[in-house]
């Protein structure tokens, strides 16, 4: 994948399904390849059954899928790379079995990283207003989750998705608001500069930027 990568992330927003992460320590590409060639390509993985509220972190050149029944929001990186390597037998739109791309996904995965699992970054009363947890703050992208009645965002010079998760309430800037409502997802150009997420009861919202 060169320079262009794909680092993502999931926030869970409710219980259930399976999430697959990183390969298995003591996995490396040779058994990775055997298993594939089985079909056995599940038992190399890390396997987890995600928690609402749970957060993972996947750096790029993580060999990773979402499982039946998982409800997430996705941040990612911006980058239109996907690599395919395994797929459950499951068909796409056209009724065709999707292309695969095992030889380019051989060469990107990283056997050795580690780290895999859920994460649970601490809650802290959060100055601007409200309590507030950093899930993630890498190279390409902030990601906050933010709770409270009253949540102040200075500009950052970049734009922001802002994600309703709970509750409802509405998202101010100095040009004028719009509602916020559970799963919900407003971008607030740079141009619009500080904004507010103001509500009647808790709400809570997760605030993504992208790092330039």
């Amino acid at each position: 994948m060169g320079d262009n990568g794909k680092t993502e992330c999931w926030r869970v927003v409710a219980d259930g399904g399976v999430i697959f992460q990183g390969t298995r320590r003591g996995i490396d590409r040779a058994g990775f390849e055997a298993a594939l060639a089985a079909g056995r390509l599940e038992e190399t993985l890390n396997r987890f059954e995600p928690q609402a509220g749970d957060f993972y972190f996947l750096q790029a050149r993580t060999v990773h899928a979402l499982g039946e029944g998982c409800l997430v929001y996705e941040i990612q990186q911006t980058s239109n790379i996907t690599f395919r390597v395994y797929d459950w037998g499951r068909m796409g739109l056209d009724g065709k079995p999707r292309p695969l791309h095992v030889a380019e996904s051989l060469e990107t995965i990283d056997f050795q990283l580690t780290g895999f699992g859920p994460r649970h970054p601490p809650v802290v009363t959060d100055p601007r207003g409200g309590r507030t947890r950093l899930l993630a703050d890498c190279p390409h992208f902030r990601l906050e989750e933010r709770v409270g009645t009253a949540l102040r965002t200075p500009s950052s010079g970049c734009c922001a998705v802002v994600v309703c998760l709970e509750g409802r309430g509405r998202l101010d800037t100095g040009a004028g608001g719009l509602a916020l409502e559970p799963m919900q997802t407003l971008l607030v150009p740079a141009a619009a500069g500080d904004f507010a997420v103001q509500a009647a009861e808790p709400i809570r919202v997760l605030v993504a930027e992208p790092r330039l």
